[in-house]
């Protein structure tokens, strides 16, 4: 069975503070490390959640999120310049 990566959109569970949500953002640090952001769903009294920053050595996969067509860039982008 192969191991399936996690992407943008994908159900994670943080299995050190056992926190599930859909992956909102990607960071990778300079020293080559990644987190996940995940959007907790909102609390039961309706009151946001912050989002939440998981090491992606403590993420796990535990289902389908949310996919979307990625929309084309607008304004100005200075890589696309030389």
């Amino acid at each position: 069975m192969a191991v399936q990566g996690i992407k943008l959109g994908d159900k994670i569970e943080d299995v050190t503070a056992k926190v599930q949500s859909i992956i909102i953002g990607r960071i990778e640090y300079l020293d080559g490390s990644i987190t996940w952001l995940i959007q907790p769903p909102y609390s039961d009294n309706g009151s946001r959640i912050p989002t939440v920053e998981v090491q992606d050595a403590y993420a796990r996969r535990v289902g389908d999120g949310v996919y979307i067509d990625p929309k084309p860039a607008m304004g100005f982008h200075a890589r696309k310049r030389r």
